[in-house]
């Protein structure tokens, strides 16, 4: 059966902005084959169309060396988009993989150009984003652990099968050997502190020991923190990696778990606060560490229960996770060592909070708060 192939058209789109990258192009990504921008100057035919096999990949790839391309743009397109990636990626291109409602939301006649001539045009004027996506070895282990769960929720249909241990015993087997690679020639510098507490791995986590692996991977013990065990920690590394300078603030790596506030504001009135819908896996695996914190007691379970009584459940959860994700991000970025003040600790200052702000009201309507204990009128601090 003959391939009818649609051959690209020769467009020109002068730009209004300054350009900024130069050797750049746009790759619209699509099941049966790839449309590919390059400057116009750089060959009379600027936009190619590829196949989607792996040899048309490599021919797609030696074609960008020779037009001088050093980066890329493509849209995050189902998975099309993958194995493009990896090939780039491993001949050492700048890839930079676009959200498309980031690239819908930027103004211009999209209609006039085809979708890799805008991508190509909105990358030479520093206008696009790049997706996070971590370095090579991170994204290895992170299929090998997001193979092993869909393992662990698929043990219902396959109870009746003897395949299912074996399977799941080989992925284990599998993710301690590509963690041993991770640890070759990295030595921490501090030594591995005590765990938190000792228990027995669960069911459906690995029989082998990971802290000391995981502490000689990133140099700090993530399991000291509240919620977080070994697997826990595993599992959120293979999400996140260990270089967090791909996040600049904490503020920006909670925005890219989708935790923080997404504040909607319109004639200087704040019409939603709501957090954006998901499938973020290292937002999920925060939510269920901050689920088991509501029974603890701990500085994060006394929070979790005083805005679960204010707001509710989910919200609590939400911001449970956020803090979670702030106090990872300094323990990796910064070497912080979390140590647990209490509930009581902060049950404490919370009600410190409380008197100060009591205090502040009284004295606005011209009264004052007396302590039954003492019989002394409460002063309220100036700040």
């Amino acid at each position: 059966m003959k391939h009818n192939r649609r051959e690209p058209k020769k467009r020109t789109s002068p730009s209004l902005l300054k350009r900024i990258n130069v050797n750049v192009a746009g790759i619209d990504c699509g099941s049966a084959e790839h449309f590919v921008a390059v400057p116009p100057e750089r060959d009379p035919n600027p936009v190619r169309s590829f196949r989607s096999f792996t040899a048309d990949l490599h021919r797609l790839a030696d074609w960008l060396a020779t037009c001088g391309v050093t980066s890329v743009a493509m849209e995050s397109t189902g998975v099309y988009w993958i194995p493009l990636y990896e090939i780039l990626e491993a001949r050492g291109f700048e890839v930079l993989l676009v959200n498309a409602r980031h690239v819908k939301n930027v103004p211009g006649r999209k209609s006039d150009v085809s979708d890799c001539e805008w991508l190509r045009e909105l990358h030479t004027v520093g206008l696009l984003r790049g997706s996070f996506r971590p370095e090579a070895a991170i994204t290895a282990l992170r299929g090998y652990l997001r193979h092993r769960e869909t393992l662990v929720q698929s043990a219902v249909t396959h109870i009746q099968r003897m395949q299912f241990q074996l399977q799941i015993q080989t992925c284990d087997v599998a993710i301690e050997s590509h963690l041993q690679l991770l640890v070759q020639g990295s030595t921490p510098n501090t030594p591995l502190p005590p765990p938190r507490k000792t228990r027995k791995p669960r069911v459906n986590e690995p029989r082998f020991e990971l802290r000391p692996l995981l502490h000689q991977i990133t140099g700090v013990d993530l399991s000291q923190i509240d919620a977080i065990g070994p697997y826990t920690a595993l599992r959120l590394l293979a999400e996140i990696g260990t270089d967090m300078n791909r996040w600049p603030t904490e503020k920006h790596f909670t925005s890219w778990l989708t935790l923080a506030p997404n504040n909607k504001i319109s004639g200087g009135r704040l019409l939603s606060s709501k957090t954006q819908p998901s499938a973020n896996r290292a937002a999920a695996i925060l939510r269920m560490a901050a689920l088991s914190l509501g029974r603890t007691q701990t500085a994060l379970g006394a929070y979790y229960r005083r805005l679960a009584y204010r707001v509710g459940k989910s919200k609590a959860i939400t911001a449970t996770a956020r803090k979670l994700a702030i106090v990872v991000y300094r323990t990796l970025k910064e070497g912080l060592v979390y140590q647990d003040p209490g509930a009581a600790a902060y049950n404490a200052r919370d009600r410190a909070r409380l008197v100060r702000r009591l205090t502040h009201r009284a004295a606005s309507l011209g009264f004052a708060i007396l302590d039954t204990d003492t019989g002394e009128v409460i002063q309220p601090v100036v700040s």
